[in-house]
């Protein structure tokens, strides 16, 4: 099975390797997406990036909704590079156009129009991506799956930034709002300094229940220092013990083991507003079948891919000393080999689930216990 298929496989190259890839697929250069609902504080936030003099070479890639792009005008860059894509286009949707934008940073690099440049040639070290505010950013993800672009760039995290005052508001009336907090790997809960201290923690345990998996910021001004959000590594990293340890526990109704065996959703009553995207934990601490898991997660992404906006986790599959990592959105999904496993770490696999209709976390976690090798 290829790569980037449904399947859990080693990342690497195969047969004779294009001069123009990294020479590992760890030196792939990472996109930064920032993404966040309209007038939450974007443009700020990349201006904040750039006036922390990133070390290398950055590339802007700025998506206006509409036909004048403004954003752009609004971006102090000095050194780095802008491109600007329009979303209003009758001919070409807005996932065509940002993968041609992409692909060009790359062929520019081809300065002979040969095909035959080398990975020495690349004049660019990161790209910072601004999506529209209507941007669905699963939407963008998924570019990142396809074999050309994966072969050159990895999603390093997903920025979402949130107005503070009126945050509630927003994902009151907009799905799309709820649907970009659930997918974020970063929260940047801004203009705090509009919204007082009870709004701000009523606003930030509702993220959390949408996307307890994302880091949560407060913001004045979008300002923070750089190294929170760029080169972090965080869309095919996993949380660590500690944050899923949380999760687990998080409702006191039941005690922590008891609710991460029946794999109950995270959104329960008495804990404010309840969102139609919610998320559930499942876990299992015996070692899986890894035949059986891909039989199962395939079917699982098959019937209900649709309603599951992000997943990630870790996996202990028997027969092998390593840790994997898992993620996916909606229907696609990833795993590789992400290190040994440590001595005296204790050994299980958790996944997390983001989405809506989750509710029946008990058949869930009963379809992941299904998948426990038998020999």
């Amino acid at each position: 099975m290829q790569e980037g298929s449904n399947a859990f496989v080693h990342l690497k190259y195969h047969g004779a390797r294009d001069p123009g890839l990294p020479p590992d697929p760890s030196l792939r250069k990472p996109v930064t997406v920032v993404a966040g609902f309209l007038g939450a504080g974007k443009t700020t936030l990349l201006n904040h990036m750039l006036a922390q003099r990133l070390d290398g070479r950055t590339e802007i890639i700025v998506r206006e909704f509409g036909a004048l792009g403004i954003d752009q005008e609004l971006i102090a860059a000095e050194s780095a590079h802008i491109q600007l894509i329009l979303a209003a286009n009758l001919f070409v949707d807005p996932q065509t156009r940002l993968f041609w934008g992409l692909e060009n940073l790359y062929s520019r690099c081809d300065k002979l129009g040969l095909n035959r440049y080398t990975w020495q040639d690349v004049d660019f070290d990161r790209v910072l991506l601004e999506s529209s505010g209507l941007d669905r950013p699963e939407h963008l993800a998924q570019l990142f799956y396809l074999d050309k672009l994966r072969d050159h760039f990895r999603l390093d995290a997903a920025i979402v930034v949130v107005d503070a005052e009126y945050g509630d508001l927003t994902l009151d009336q907009y799905r799309l709002a709820r649907e970009q907090a659930a997918f974020a790997d970063i929260l940047l809960v801004n203009k705090a300094d509009l919204a007082g201290d009870a709004t701000m923690s009523s606003l930030e345990a509702r993220l959390r229940r949408i996307n307890p998996l994302a880091r949560v910021y407060r913001t004045e001004y979008t300002a923070l220092p750089c190294e929170q959000v760029v080169d972090v590594g965080l869309f095919d990293g996993v949380p660590g013990f500690d944050i899923l340890s949380g999760l687990e526990a998080s409702s006191p109704a039941e005690p922590p083991e008891s609710r991460a065996r029946s794999g109950w959703p995270q959104s329960t009553e008495g804990e404010g507003k309840l969102d139609d995207i919610q998320s559930v934990v499942l876990t299992e601490s015996r070692p899986l079948d890894k035949e059986k898991l891909t039989a199962w997660l395939r079917t699982l992404f098959d019937t209900r891919g649709l309603d599951i906006l992000r997943s990630k986790g870790f996996l202990w599959f028997a027969g092998s000393e390593h840790r994997y990592v898992f993620q996916g959105v909606r229907r696609t999904f990833h795993s590789k080999a992400d290190r040994p496993w440590q001595p005296g770490e204790v050994r299980k696999s958790t996944i997390v689930l983001i989405g809506e209709h989750l509710d029946d976390g008990q058949a869930l976690q009963e379809g992941l216990s299904a998948c426990v090798a038998t020999s």
